[in-house]
């Protein structure tokens, strides 16, 4: 019977400090939300503003890596690989093989 009753009290106990904690974590978060917002609602405005921008604004805007200065841009895209030596050597053997019948 006492242990019912302990039983009781400790369940009784668990959902007040739940409901409390439940409660400090909501005011914790939205603290947290008002200093820090959520970048989906710092741009909220702005992307309500795109609704007003029209087609040929759209098709005007650069596209991304467009402002990145030329040399910046060349060394960006130019990229060298080493080629296997496999390759080297068919290359190598066609040419020895052309060579020969020119001859």
């Amino acid at each position: 019977l006492a242990d019912e009753v302990w039983q009781a009290v400790d369940a009784q106990l668990d959902k007040r400090r739940k409901a409390r904690r439940e409660a400090r974590e909501q005011e914790e978060l939205k603290k947290f939300r008002a200093t820090r917002p959520k970048l989906q609602h710092q741009f909220a405005d702005l992307k309500r503003d795109l609704e007003t921008v029209s087609y040929a604004e759209w098709e005007a805007l650069p596209e991304p890596g467009a402002h990145i200065k030329g040399a910046q841009a060349a060394k960006r895209s130019e990229r060298f690989t080493k080629a296997p030596d496999s390759l080297l050597d068919r290359a190598k053997r066609e040419i020895e093989g052309a060579s020969v019948v020119q001859d």
